[in-house]
């Protein structure tokens, strides 16, 4: 259907449609632009075609036609906009054969049935908002944040896709990317230096992760945080880590893992929880073992500890109910409160020199109230379903 009076026009933007046809075609020579809201929640349209050059999609211009299955630009369109096409869940076919320069926050969230194409997304794409693809049925995802390729992404860009199964990022992951996709368990890290918070958070189906041409990496906040599927993580030799407060917090399948000479930190919580870990190798880099790391690793049967530590934070190893094994190097001069409370197994001397007046290594749990708090209840939880 071509444009009629069915189209409210106002300095060549649309600034609203008012019919029911089922099929639309829109071209440059009658508007430059699709205003904000002008087809929101048109129950008849079905496909959308645009031929031309256009400034933008504008915000919510499309969302909530829940029956609109196929858009196909020729040409251009240089912005689609904040929830332009948000909630049209029978949308499938979004053939892009122009380009698109910027696609919004949540441009196309809950579109279950629209696959993004990678060919369009890394080659012509600059800005990706956040959320733009959440909860779509999205099945891989390749993110190039460098070089000729260029994608400036926001965060959450693919939370919540349940169908992806592969992922590929360059050089950056940003926070929530990839959030709660808990089909993918195939996901491919080239020289990346940040993998932002929660970014892999609850991707359950995921089994291995390799940082080994990654050297130089943060690991930030829940970066894999319920990863119970994650059996293996492999770091770089020699490597300049960054784990962050409760990196891998709740990895309930986490059988195995080699922390490199070099490693510059490991924060608050890091492991805490990975109720299969057995055994740990803190190495020389490291100048403290942080508060929680390691709390309720209850198959933690052996821990060496690096000779250049100094401290031992509060319920470090809190709950380690099978470990039988420690060293506690020369230079510690700390151990916080409960740092071995409820170690069952654990017979341990330490120098009184080193224990604050009235502290208690082996005591009971006081509980937190911080930001990398790990409460009882919260513990138990994790490793009642990990068990179950």
């Amino acid at each position: 259907m071509s444009m009629n009076n069915d189209f409210i026009i106002k300095d060549r933007t649309l600034k609203k449609y008012t019919g029911s046809s089922e099929e639309i075609v829109i071209s440059s020579e009658d508007v430059d632009a699709i205003g904000k809201n002008a087809f929101i929640g048109c129950r008849s349209l079905k496909k959308l075609i645009l031929e031309g050059t256009f400034k933008c999609i504008d915000n919510s211009a499309f969302s909530n036609c829940i029956d609109l299955e196929s858009v196909t630009i020729k040409g251009s369109a240089e912005t689609i906009g904040d929830g332009a096409f948000a909630f049209c869940h029978s949308l499938r076919d979004f053939d892009l054969t122009g380009t698109v320069e910027v696609i919004g926050k949540n441009a196309f969230f809950s579109c279950e049935n629209f696959v993004p194409e990678n060919s369009y997304l890394l080659r012509r794409i600059k800005e990706i908002g956040d959320q733009a693809f959440m909860n779509t049925g999205a099945k891989q995802a390749e993110i190039f944040d460098m070089g000729d390729y260029d994608v400036k992404c926001g965060r959450r860009v693919y939370a919540g896709c349940r169908k992806l199964k592969y992922a590929l990022a360059w050089d950056r992951v940003q926070a929530g990317m990839f959030q709660d996709c808990r089909a993918l368990n195939d996901v491919e890290l080239i020289e990346t230096v940040d993998i932002g918070e929660n970014a892999f958070k609850d991707c359950t189906a995921l089994k291995a992760i390799d940082l080994r041409s990654s050297p130089e990496c943060s690991i930030q906040y829940e970066a894999f945080a319920g990863c119970t599927g994650l059996k293996k993580v492999q770091f770089s030799d020699n490597g300049g880590y960054y784990i962050m407060h409760k990196a891998f917090y709740g990895c309930t399948g986490l059988e195995e893992i080699s922390l490199p000479e070099g490693i510059k930190m490991i924060m608050p919580g890091a492991f805490a929880c990975c109720i299969t870990l057995r055994s740990i190798n803190l190495p020389e880099s490291i100048t403290s073992v942080p508060r929680r790391a390691f709390r309720d690793c209850i198959s933690l049967e052996s821990v060496h500890i690096g000779s250049n530590v100094e401290s031992i934070g509060e319920e470090a190893f809190f709950g380690c109910r099978s470990l039988t094994k420690i060293n506690i190097p020369e230079r510690v001069n700390k151990i916080g409160d409960y740092a071995f409370a409820e170690c069952g197994k654990l017979s341990l001397s330490v120098d009184p020199k080193i224990l604050a007046p009235g502290s208690d290594i082996f005591g009971s749990t006081y509980g937190a109230d911080d930001a990398d708090e790990i409460t009882d209840e919260e513990a138990d939880k994790i490793i009642a379903n990990a068990t179950a």
